[in-house]
């Protein structure tokens, strides 16, 4: 049986499990996998794969709720504080990778199509948020320090947004390839 059959479209105990799955997923990320490449450190997230679940199951709403009501979208502030304002950038386009695999799931059940396939999503997905890394987080780098970090980065080095770019593409993708077997089991 097929996760969106097991609970009806509407009830209480799917969004219940959505803001669940997304709190679960908020609480976990604080425990990411680290690399150290020296200078940099890359943060291997894959808590991210439990809302990631509401979302391939439900569709983008539930993406949505368990990205906000969840919390899950908002771990970038918390997991890595020095980025200032650049937290916001980071929150908002994990958020929006929720709601974006979840309206793909939705158009995927209309029929398999090599442009509702997850994964060329998230290569799509991955452009969008290289573009958005060097241009938005750059400039909310440069914004005035947050009053929560005087000590945050004044400055985004490529070094250092190729680093976050790899560690989020990587974490995100094997939260989609976890959802992706989960499913087929």
């Amino acid at each position: 049986m097929r996760a969106e059959q097991a609970i009806p479209n509407s009830s209480a105990p799917r969004w219940l499990a959505t803001i669940g799955l997304g709190f679960a997923g908020f609480l976990l990320a604080f425990i990411p996998l680290q690399l150290d490449f020296a200078p940099y450190r890359l943060s291997l997230v894959f808590a991210i794969a439990l809302p990631m679940l509401a979302a391939q199951a439900w569709g983008w709403r539930h993406g949505l709720a368990a990205a906000t009501l969840g919390l899950a979208g908002q771990f970038p502030w918390f997991l890595w504080r020095d980025c200032g304002w650049g937290g916001a950038v980071l929150a908002a386009l994990t958020t929006l990778w929720f709601a974006w695999h979840g309206w793909i799931a939705e158009r995927r059940q209309a029929g398999p199509r090599l442009r509702y396939n997850p994964y060329m999503a998230e290569i799509a997905f991955l452009l969008l948020h290289t573009v958005a890394m060097f241009t938005l987080f750059r400039w909310a780098l440069a914004l005035k320090p947050p009053f929560w970090q005087a000590a945050a980065l004044a400055s985004g080095a490529a070094p250092t947004i190729h680093a976050l770019n790899l560690g989020l593409g990587l974490s995100r993708f094997f939260a989609l390839l976890f959802c992706d077997v989960l499913f087929f089991l």
